[in-house]
């Protein structure tokens, strides 16, 4: 049984699922807001300095993240770098536990923003 995630009733608990990801390649990032940017920044730098394209995917409250991680990574490589930025709609599905013994299981959809970019060097 699937249903719309308004207001739910006290009978229920709402546990989120992850979302799925996309196909991932070695050049593809998902960015969370638990991810060390740090890290990340460095793993882009090394792509985009070898010539290839970087690819960041991120979801809900990390788009700002990827936005700033984008940026970031853009302006600290030797080369010029541009960028391609995409919009999205994912559809998430959350579990709705009953609190109670009383009622059944079910689900519930919920849409999420999703935002894509591609970091690619520009022709000289």
């Amino acid at each position: 049984m699937e249903s719309q995630v308004d207001d739910q009733s006290s009978e229920y608990s709402l546990e989120k699922r992850p979302l799925q990801h996309w196909m991932k390649g070695h050049n593809e990032f998902f960015v969370s807001r638990k991810q060390n940017m740090a890290a990340l920044r460095r793993k882009i730098r090394s792509l985009l300095d070898d010539g290839q394209e970087v690819y960041l995917h991120a979801a809900g409250a990390a788009a700002s993240r990827a936005v700033d991680l984008a940026l970031q990574s853009a302006s600290q490589s030797s080369r010029s770098i541009k960028s391609c930025v995409n919009t999205s709609t994912v559809t998430a599905t959350d579990d709705l536990l009953p609190t109670d013994g009383e009622v059944d299981s079910t689900t519930a959809s919920r849409n999420v923003s999703a935002i894509h970019i591609k970091l690619y060097h520009a022709k000289q």
